[in-house]
């Protein structure tokens, strides 16, 4: 079961005491005032990362005297960040930087509570070039720290070096998120508020030009402004969409419509969402492990179920709910996942989940890789196998070996414990006995196969052998002898 770490990587975030950090505008023109091993204004130095491997550089800068150069740091991710500044929940900074040499480098911003972290940018050039990222404030925070994540990867052309560091809000609104709410209405975040909103100011593109017949600035959430009345019904689909407001000149790329739970299955023969985007989904919950997993459905076959991961969103949701939600598809460790859930509604409570849907063990055999077929097609779904026999257990990983025989073939599958951990609430299954199961299916990297996971004891059900006991001395026709 995948554990949340957030990483402290070799991060670099770079503040300078002669620069005053505003709201609106953080600025630094050049590393250009030291005391001690670091530049002036920095918080000291994070994560293990060598003071003396820090230094001020005068040599081939971009901008004023002096550069920041890392040397010798080829291993480590590790950082060292800002002194604490004010930011604004939900504002989009931009922060953009100057660098040259080897490494790879990334933003984040860290605001006392939640960090969020950008891909990393691979730098590998004699020539100063200028990056930019843009991290947003999950909250309103008075001590946030920018950050910048660098890792070394080569131990030449002077190492990684970095100048000319400017962090910005924005001036004007834009767009900081976008989502479909159903098929014909979309909301629209930004990170500034919003005093004014025309609908025609609004145009949807991407699988189909679509304009909207209403947009109003939400009632207690002056960023949020709600688009109504599409002209024509949004698909869900894996075209990437894009929503673009003329009035302030900002657009959004985003998934479109409810998107069918099948475009985030590996294998799915219509193809799959990308990484980077998020979607708006609907369906119902089928299992909620009370921790950090909770799996939804839109269907009961295959390729119609996912796992959400997130360590809050399982307080939000109960199995039976139907619940409208956006997020990002994040595959880990060949698990497929959706993460950054957020709730949109709960529909409906109280259904019935989709499913089970009757595989076979060979489904799910313990010889298939990783993101192939048949497994893929029901990881993440409802479904039971039936009529199998437990063969061993492996009390390290806490695994049941199973087999199942059909047409005189026998498969191998397992049964694993990442809904009910442990088996504290199923309890211990006997080796030999034949059972019935129900579960959802995931993928475990450290083990390499496909696995069956029951959510409680009433998805386990033991099968009996049938014992005929008959008094021979009494049966019609017996004759002794």
């Amino acid at each position: 079961m995948k554990k949340f770490t957030l990483l402290v990587s070799l991060v670099m975030l770079f503040a300078f005491a002669k620069v005053g950090w505003g709201q609106n505008l953080v600025t630094n023109p050049g590393f250009e005032t030291w005391t001690g091993n670091v530049p002036n204004g920095w918080m000291g130095l994070k994560s293990s990362i060598t003071a003396a491997n820090v230094v001020q550089y005068s040599t081939s800068v971009h901008g004023g005297s002096y550069a920041c150069k890392l040397i010798n740091e080829t291993t480590n991710h590790k950082r060292f960040t800002t002194q604490g500044i004010s930011v604004t929940a939900l504002t989009v900074y931009t922060i953009k930087f100057w660098a040259r040499g080897h490494g790879d480098v990334r933003t984040a911003l860290w605001d006392g509570a939640y960090g969020t972290y950008n891909s990393y940018i691979n730098v590998n050039s004699t020539i100063w070039t200028q990056y930019t990222q843009t991290v947003t404030a999950a909250s309103t925070n008075s001590a946030a720290e920018f950050i910048f994540s660098v890792v070394n990867t080569n131990a030449d052309l002077d190492d990684l070096q970095l100048d000319d560091v400017e962090i910005t809000a924005p001036s004007s609104p834009t767009i900081n998120k976008a989502y479909s709410i159903s098929s014909t209405a979309i909301d629209v975040l930004y990170g500034l508020d919003i005093t004014s909103v025309n609908a025609t100011d609004y145009s949807l593109t991407g699988t189909s030009a679509i304009t909207f017949s209403g947009a109003t600035i939400d009632g207690t959430n002056a960023k949020l402004v709600h688009l109504t009345g599409a002209s024509t019904p949004i698909t869900g689909d894996i075209t990437l969409d894009n929503i673009a407001d003329a009035a302030n000149s900002t657009n959004y790329d985003f998934y479109a419509g409810i998107m069918p739970i099948s475009y985030t299955n590996a294998t799915n023969p219509d193809g799959v969402m990308d990484n980077t985007h998020i979607a708006t989904f609907e369906g119902i919950v089928s299992v909620n492990d009370a921790n950090n997993n909770v799996w939804v459905s839109d269907d009961a076959g295959a390729y119609h179920g996912v796992m959400i991961y997130d360590y809050n969103f399982d307080a939000l949701v109960t199995a039976g709910d139907q619940i409208r939600f956006f997020a990002k598809r994040s595959p880990y460790n060949n698990l497929t996942e959706l993460t950054t859930p957020v709730l949109i509604s709960t529909i409906t409570s109280g259904n019935t989940p989709y499913g089970p849907a009757t595989i076979q063990g060979s489904d799910i055999d313990e010889t298939l890789a990783a993101n192939t077929n048949p497994g893929e097609q029901w990881e993440g779904q409802l479904v039971k196998i039936e009529n199998f026999t437990v063969e061993s257990y492996n009390a390290t990983t806490y695994e049941y070996r199973c087999s199942q025989t059909i047409g005189g073939v026998t498969s191998y599958f397992t049964i694993g414990d990442n809904v009910d951990s442990h088996f504290v609430g199923i309890g211990t299954l006997i080796i030999g006995a034949n059972y019935n199961a129900v579960g959802v299916v995931d993928w475990l990297s450290t083990t390499s196969h496909y696995r069956l996971n029951p959510r409680s004891i009433a998805d386990i059900t033991t099968l009996y052998p049938v014992t005929f006991n008959v008094d021979m001395s009494t049966a019609t026709g017996f004759i002794p002898g």
